[in-house]
Formats: C-alpha cells, structure tokens, sequence
C-alpha cells in the first residue's frame, strides 16, 4: 500500500468530525498574533479528537546552520508521556534526516504508516522516539510550504482511516490560511513594487 499519497477530500462526515477545531481555528485567527501561539492553542483538541499520544507542528526552516530544517513549533502530549522539545534530536530536525517524507510533504502530500512501512532514515527516527504509528499532513499558504502537523501513536500500531486523514488536512488548509494570516513567516514576504516598476520594501502579502 502507497504510504506517500495525495490528500484525501473530506467527506461530510469528516467535516463534521473537525467542525470544533476549525471553528476554534477561526477564533484563534482573531486573538493569535503569531503561529507559535495559534498551533499551540489548536494542537490539544486536534490530539484529543484523534485519540493520540502526540500532536505537534513542525516549522519549515528553509535554510537553518546551513541545511533546510524543521523547527519544532509546538506540541501536546498525553499526561503520562514526556515532552519531546527537549530532544535535540526532535526538536531540530535537518530535511536530510527524513528525506521520502520531506520529498512527500513538500509535494503536497500526506504520509502515514507505522515502521515497517518505512525504511532508512524514517524507520530509524520512528524507532528512537518510540513511535508506533504516525500521520503527517503539510500546511501549505498559496504555495509555500510553511511545515507540517503531525500526530501519532506511542501505545499501538494503527491504520489511518480517512476519518483520521481527512479532518486533519482540512485543519492543515485552514490553518495555513491563519499562519499567513498572522504574517510572522518572512518566506511570505514580497517585495512591494515602486511606481516605476522596480522593487521597493518588503511588505506582507496581500
């Protein structure tokens, strides 16, 4: 089974499964003035309606201590769980440590599986954080992919319904409008352009 697909269409009752959120995301919208704040707020209800051990949100770093990075956001946990923000082997990851899910993620695409669907690097990773079952889905503004959100499974193995799939990609959507929104990714600045066509400052996108 392909583990590296297109993301799925929500159905109406996978629409309704993530109402909640995506109702909560809208409000946040109002109050967040920055991404670190607005997916730490979401990031709790998204793990709870996906009965999960983790959820967190990854930052695309394009160009960290000179490779292209994720930077780790924010994150919940179960109670009983540790936090993984203090691993700097999580907490900062370079794209060449997860090579097929960045080639995936970047293209727009979902991942999800447990270890033995993976192999090399992000079996690898999944083993040392003692992840059993993991689902990752891009948050993309326009076309720039900002990071991605991830959640996953330290207790069992599990296959990802579209139930489970669907909801979070059209959180992802929805948030990735909020993080342009709240403008605090210099990747989404332009150059404004002067009267005689040439570029001046930087400013937001429109």
């Amino acid at each position: 089974m392909d583990r590296y697909c297109p993301i799925p269409s929500p159905t109406d009752s996978d629409t309704l499964a993530c109402l909640s959120v995506l109702v909560k995301i809208q409000h946040n919208l109002l109050e967040c003035h920055d991404s670190e704040t607005l997916f730490a707020s979401l990031l709790p209800d998204i793990r709870l309606a996906a009965c999960t051990s983790y959820a967190y949100f990854f930052r695309n770093v394009p160009l960290f201590d000179g490779q292209p990075t994720y930077s780790l956001v924010a994150e919940s946990h179960l109670p009983n769980l540790p936090p993984r923000k203090d691993r700097p082997n999580f907490a900062l990851l370079p794209h060449a440590h997860l090579p097929n899910w960045t080639a995936t993620l970047m293209n727009h695409g979902l991942v999800f599986g447990t270890p033995n669907d993976f192999a090399g690097e992000e079996r690898f990773f999944m083993s040392l954080h003692g992840i059993h079952s993991i689902l990752l889905v891009p948050v993309i503004a326009g076309k720039q992919f900002l990071g991605f959100l991830g959640i996953d499974d330290c207790v069992e193995e599990r296959k990802w319904s579209e139930a489970d799939k669907a909801p979070l990609a059209e959180c992802c959507l929805c948030a990735g409008s909020c993080a342009f929104a709240v403008a605090d990714y210099p990747e989404l600045a332009v150059r404004l352009p002067r009267k005689d066509g040439t570029d001046g400052d930087f400013g937001s996108r429109p």
